[in-house]
C-alpha cells in the first residue's frame, strides 16, 4: 500500500482532497487537543456519502470510480 502524507492548510472536504489526485491519503487530525495525533485513511476507490449525527455514523457507498 502506498501512503501519501500531505499538510493541508484548508478545511477538509472532498474538493480539497480531490485536488491531490491520490487514491488513498493519510490524514492526521490536529483540530482539537482531544483528537490530536489520531489518523485516518481516506480511500477513493468508491464514492459515497458519510453523515455523522450525534453518535451514529451513516455511510452510503455508490459506484466504483476510475
Amino acid at each position: 500500500m502506498k501512503y501519501v502524507y500531505k499538510v493541508l492548510d484548508a478545511s477538509i472536504n472532498p474538493e480539497t482532497l480531490a485536488r491531490h489526485k491520490e487514491k488513498k491519503i493519510l490524514l492526521e487530525s490536529a483540530s482539537t487537543q482531544e483528537m490530536k495525533g489520531r489518523y485516518s485513511i481516506v480511500a477513493f476507490e468508491k464514492s459515497g456519502e458519510m453523515i455523522l449525527k450525534e453518535k451514529a455514523l451513516h455511510v452510503t457507498v455508490g459506484a466504483q470510480t476510475d
